[in-house]
């Protein structure tokens, strides 16, 4: 044998939490009520900082304890059936690093002693490097004890923890292997042993995807269709109708409190601006993404589209719904904007990514202003401004730290303390009732989109 090599695993090789992002998992297809009871102590756990009289360390090993208690007289067969569905999901999503398993493979074949140390329970870690046929990869964690009952292995509740005390692993360690051992972490905990061994190496911590969209989502057997106005947006991107009706819309119902009114306004909006706004959806998909290191590739392989007969055909759909609406003024003004807004669109797909950061603001603030002339006799500009900016501001500053390769659990549960801040003050500025319980129904939806974002694989 060589050297000592070791490996934190969570951040560092996967970019799972494999304690509470599995448990989630677990929990969720197994058990509906410690589902519930496990979302109680994981969002405690989230804003423990908030409560000042609380130290972090002794909570969070008091809130773990709790969390492994949930698991008593839990099946251990298929508590061990659901880790290798998730660790089959970190593969197929490949939310792992590649470059890492070849290396613990190449330090392996020179004969070094490769150890994983972490404080994540061993289910998930062990099926793992098992699939990735590195079984010979020794394991040092967290681990969750069984007992067996008439023939049956039943979890107890309770474990060996190694949280703030992964040091314990390296006790049986000698102080001379140790100066020669190398240590791969992008854990700030692990930070102590920096002293303790010959080579520390700290890593950026692997992040989950944010967005997930749908990839070739036009086909050659569908992609005809998209010629009709509309269709191209909503079969390329049809994430977004979740976006536009359990948050745009569902926010102006929460103000006007008149289902009739936003649903027959905010259909009419979408009517007219979606027609328009994806033919700049076209130019980034199907132009402008040749031209791109990394594209988001909506559109099959070998497809061809006539982009000037999909802008003629939306032109007539136009001329044609302006004369249904016997050229109203709001109906005009709503068409010229939503032509400005795709034209910015066009503009923001000729950008590189840095300059995408700016221009991605005034896209997500101007795609709404086309609604406002269909409802503005019974909103004020500045209420309209302030409900764009509460439904717009997160998911442009997620864009942004996406597009920067910033994102951080730490930044984000900082960035949404600020926006629950802002909008807090903003919404008791204006004293209106509307006006703040639409800040509570974005304040709910932001943070579930964020916790599935954490959690969910």
């Amino acid at each position: 044998m060589k050297n000592l090599i070791f490996f934190d695993f969570c951040g560092t090789i996967t970019s799972t939490n494999n304690t509470y992002d599995f448990l989630f998992f677990y929990f969720r297809r197994r058990n509906g009520l410690k589902f519930l009871i496990f979302l109680i102590f994981d969002n405690l756990n989230l804003f423990k900082s908030l409560i000042p009289f609380l130290t972090k360390t002794s909570f969070e090993i008091w809130l773990r304890k709790k969390i492994f208690w949930l698991l008593k007289n839990e099946d251990y067969d298929n508590f061990m059936k659901e880790a290798e569905n998730f660790v089959d999901l970190i593969i197929k999503k490949k939310l792992f690093d590649q470059e890492k398993v070849n290396l613990i493979r190449e330090y392996l074949k020179k004969n070094n002693k490769v150890m994983i140390l972490s404080a994540s329970i061993d289910p998930v870690i062990r099926i793992f490097f098992k699939k990735m046929n590195l079984a010979n990869v020794e394991i040092l964690s967290s681990r969750v004890e069984f007992r067996i009952i008439e023939n049956k292995k039943l979890l107890t509740g309770k474990g060996r923890d190694f949280i703030f005390n992964k040091d314990k692993l390296l006790l049986n360690f000698k102080e001379k292997e140790l100066k020669k051992a190398i240590y791969y972490t992008d854990n700030d905990e692990d930070k102590s042993f920096k002293n303790l061994v010959g080579k520390f190496i700290f890593l950026r911590p692997l992040l989950k995807k944010i967005s997930t969209p749908s990839l070739f989502s036009v086909k050659a057997n569908n992609y005809l269709f998209t010629y009709i106005p509309t269709l191209y947006y909503l079969l390329s991107r049809s994430y977004s109708l979740m976006f536009f009706f359990l948050n745009e819309f569902f926010v102006f119902f929460v103000y006007f409190k008149n289902l009739f009114f936003v649903l027959e306004n905010y259909l009419t909006y979408l009517i007219f601006f979606l027609p328009i706004y994806e033919i700049s959806s076209l130019y980034n998909d199907y132009i402008s993404a040749k031209k791109e290191k990394k594209p988001t590739l909506r559109i099959e392989k070998g497809l061809r589209y006539n982009f000037l007969l999909f802008i003629l055909i939306r032109i007539a759909f136009m001329l044609v719904l302006l004369g249904i609406f016997k050229f109203d003024l709001k109906a005009i003004l709503s068409v010229v904007i939503s032509v400005l807004v795709s034209i910015g669109g066009i503009v923001h797909s000729l950008f590189s990514v840095d300059k995408r950061v700016i221009s991605i603001v005034f896209l997500r603030i101007a795609k709404l202003f086309p609604f406002y002339f269909f409802v503005s006799s019974s909103i004020s500009i500045d209420k309209f401004m302030y409900l764009v900016f509460l439904i717009q501001s997160m998911p442009i500053v997620f864009y942004i730290l996406e597009k920067k390769n910033i994102f951080s659990l730490r930044l984000v549960k900082k960035t949404f303390l600020v926006f629950v801040t802002i909008n807090l003050v903003t919404s008791l500025y204006f004293l209106d009732l509307g006006i703040f319980f639409s800040f509570l129904i974005v304040l709910f939806l932001r943070y579930l989109s964020f916790y599935e974002y954490l959690r969910a694989i």
